[in-house]
């Protein structure tokens, strides 16, 4: 069990005190247990499955021919799933030669001379795991983007959506272009006019992450209008003026054009 105790100081004084308690097990590759033995078992047949696809793929280029392989549809997509779910086994096996996992005891965390070093390599595990969580939801997203491919192919009505982004990209593009430099803009605003006094907006990627959560419906008014009262609400209703009511409109007339032309054909 790892227990920790922070605290946080804002502006005025006030102090707020976090308690985090998470506990973890160093037992997962402990095959002698029926539910890792069956954890493993899984494992060792999604390693056989993932050496199959890669041998299809191969096949399919050889085939084929490299560049004509990867012209087809989700060809792509397929070569980064497995080249992801590569990397996702090869970092179990990097962890299990870890040495927590490899020659880990207890006592080392009891006796004061190799504390220090026995805690270290846990944290070193910590970091692995989570560089290794990021490698799986990685690969969960493209296996899902991949999958709504598969479906959109079914049928065609399935497919309309993807026909419509695709119809409308170049104008999507031209778009995002236009959003990124008024959005770069209002970040920098908000972060020179309101950063100091407004602790949600006292860093760049803190006021990123504000513009967007404003599109999505949080209003901040009262609190920029208490650090400037004037500058306060020109930014807001400026702000939602421009992305809220244009933009966001702009956007829906552009899908609504790539709709369209897609019913068309």
């Amino acid at each position: 069990l790892q227990y920790v105790q922070s605290f946080s100081f804002d502006f005025s004084g006030h102090v707020e005190m976090m308690k985090d308690a998470r506990s973890f097990n160093l037992n997962v590759f402990n095959t002698s247990v029926g539910e890792y033995l069956t954890f493993y078992i899984m494992r060792v047949t999604c390693v056989v499955m993932l050496a199959i696809f890669l041998l299809l793929e191969f096949r399919r280029m050889w085939d084929l021919g490299f560049f004509a392989h990867f012209r087809q549809q989700g060809a792509v997509t397929d070569m980064v799933s497995i080249t992801v779910s590569l990397g996702v086994f090869i970092s179990y096996w990097i962890v299990e030669q870890m040495p927590p996992f490899k020659d880990f005891q207890f006592e080392a965390l009891q006796n004061v001379e190799t504390r220090a070093n026995t805690y270290v390599s846990l944290c070193d595990v910590a970091r692995t795991l989570q560089i290794q969580g990021l490698f799986i939801a990685l690969n969960l997203l493209v296996v899902s983007l991949r999958t709504v491919s598969l479906v959109s192919g079914l049928h065609s009505n399935l497919g309309l959506i993807l026909n419509v982004i695709a119809v409308s990209a170049p104008n999507f593009a031209a778009f995002m272009v236009l959003f990124g430099v008024l959005q770069i803009g209002f970040v920098l605003t908000s972060f020179f006019a309101f950063g100091p006094g407004y602790a949600e907006m006292s860093d760049i990627g803190l006021c990123i992450y504000k513009s967007f959560s404003m599109l999505s419906g949080d209003m901040i008014f009262h609190d920029i209008s208490r650090v400037d009262n004037i500058l306060g609400p020109i930014y807001f209703f400026s702000f939602y003026i421009l992305f809220y009511l244009v933009l966001i409109n702009i956007f829906v007339t552009l899908l609504m054009s790539g709709y369209d032309i897609v019913d068309y054909q």
